[in-house]
């Protein structure tokens, strides 16, 4: 088993950058990664020692043969190894390290309505004000929220949901009471 995919991410984040594919990379990996998701059984299929290394190449290049070959390379790589099942965290590695090269903050921002464009820009400028970074939101919603914004980013969570306000009053009002 891969036990630091973070060097698997970093090399493969390195020779995409020597070889100015790093943005290709990045969009395979991203489409890769949506298809083992939604067909969870193919990577255990390629993990399999049942079938024949051979065999488990060929589905790759069947699967992927629209990805650069940097991509491709490693992805059967992994196969050849039986370690597709790291795929993901190689994946999420090669894209931190994409971002932190780039200045670029990925951000979710989760309120209880859909957010306009121009509300959703407003975050972003906020949140690049603060950091120096170009935002990437991703928004979500979530009506249990009841109002306000909760912001996620690096590793932080900024709640200023109606739902969190009203947690903090209801706890007040309980240590008065006792």
């Amino acid at each position: 088993m891969i036990s630091n995919f973070e060097d698997y991410s970093r090399a493969l984040f390195e020779l995409a950058s020597e070889e100015n594919v790093a943005d290709a990379v990045l969009s395979d990996l991203m489409t890769v990664k949506d298809v083992l998701a939604e067909n969870p059984g193919f990577t255990g299929l390629l993990d399999s020692p049942a079938v024949s290394t051979e065999e488990r190449i060929a589905m790759v290049d069947d699967a992927f043969k629209g990805a650069s070959y940097i991509t491709l390379n490693f992805i059967k790589l992994l196969t050849e190894m039986r370690q597709m099942s790291a795929f993901f965290k190689c994946a999420d590695g090669y894209c931190k390290l994409y971002d932190d090269a780039n200045g670029i903050l990925r951000a979710e921002i989760i309120t209880a309505v859909e957010l306009s464009d121009a509300q959703c820009d407003a975050i972003c400028a906020k949140i690049t004000a603060a950091t120096g970074k170009k935002v990437i939101p991703s928004k979500k919603i979530d009506p249990s929220i009841l109002g306000g914004v909760i912001l996620r980013y690096e590793g932080r969570q900024l709640d200023g949901s109606i739902a969190s306000r009203l947690d903090g009053i209801k706890k007040q009002l309980a240590d008065i009471v006792l």
